[in-house]
């Protein structure tokens, strides 16, 4: 489906929406989206650098935004630059398949991709795209990035966007509860630290635990990249601020930049930074110095 036929979907919704309608809407998506679930199809799809990626009803707005080329467009160009020198993928907070796809595409022959999502409908769909991308070399981790292995409470957004295991936040929409395996990054990269890895991790408000749960592969690793999302309102849910984000990675000694769209390159980050984004923290991983605004 292309940019038209999603935002289509999107007014219709809307309309329905400003009618008074949003149960019914809720009520019909959620049992349509069910019964593809169920067949495992997920009837939508867009194109985003050359990858088509499908996803159900649910997420509609996120496939829109693709389809525009809106999402995150100067952290995809950096991804696509680094991942060449990459030895492992880690995907923390994998949702449908982007940046997996984007690794499998893009990254060397050899590449080793561990991909973590928790959600179940993203869980479906991500396994649909990458059967549909032939993305072989792909793992797929049915769970949560935290401190340890156990389990945990998940809060479920019903947009897919949003879902977190910080059980306080309220901006996120409808939302439930669900049972979901926790995975600490040191277990699975216990022997990878000899080959550079790369690390996304959007896992809204999480990813201090998490940084936790890597704590030995940030020290072992001869090279390490880190594509971090900063929240301020998903840590803030969770008790966290960006500074203690940003002194987690700095503790890891990493270099530490906040990728600007605005600005088309990377800041230099010196104190903390408190605007949402991505950040990217690197220990010995080359890129072009030009990449930098000062």
């Amino acid at each position: 489906m292309n940019e038209s036929g999603l935002s289509f979907l999107g007014r219709a919704a809307a309309a329905v929406r400003n009618a008074g309608l949003q149960p019914l809407l809720t009520f019909g998506r959620n049992t349509a989206d069910a019964v593809f679930r169920m067949i495992r199809f997920p009837p939508l799809s867009a194109e985003i650098d050359g990858i088509r990626l499908h996803g159900f009803l649910r997420h509609r707005s996120m496939l829109e935004e693709f389809a525009r080329g809106a999402y995150e467009p100067l952290t995809r160009r950096m991804f696509r630059e680094l991942v060449p020198s990459a030895g492992v993928f880690v995907d923390a907070g994998a949702h449908i398949g982007l940046f997996s796809s984007l690794a499998v595409r893009y990254g060397s022959p050899g590449l080793v991709v561990f991909s973590f999502e928790p959600d179940p409908y993203n869980q479906r769909a991500f396994r649909w795209n990458m059967n549909h991308n032939r993305c072989r070399n792909v793992r797929l981790f049915p769970a949560a990035v935290s401190d340890a292995n156990g389990t945990a409470r998940l809060l479920v957004s019903d947009g897919t966007i949003g879902s977190s295991l910080v059980l306080g936040r309220t901006k996120i929409g409808g939302t439930h509860q669900l049972a979901v395996e926790t995975v600490a990054l040191d277990e699975i990269l216990r022997d990878a630290v000899s080959k550079p890895i790369l690390v996304k991790m959007d896992i809204e408000g999480a990813e201090i635990s998490a940084l936790r749960g890597m704590s030995d592969t940030l020290r072992r690793a001869q090279r390490i990249a880190v594509f971090c999302e900063v929240n301020p309102e998903a840590l803030a849910a969770g008790g966290r601020t960006p500074a203690d984000l940003i002194a987690a990675l700095r503790g890891a000694g990493l270099r530490i930049f906040f990728i600007s769209d605005a600005d088309g390159g990377l800041i230099p980050v010196t104190g903390t930074c408190n605007a949402k984004g991505n950040l990217l923290a690197v220990k010995d991983w080359a890129f072009p110095e030009d990449w930098i605004h000062a």
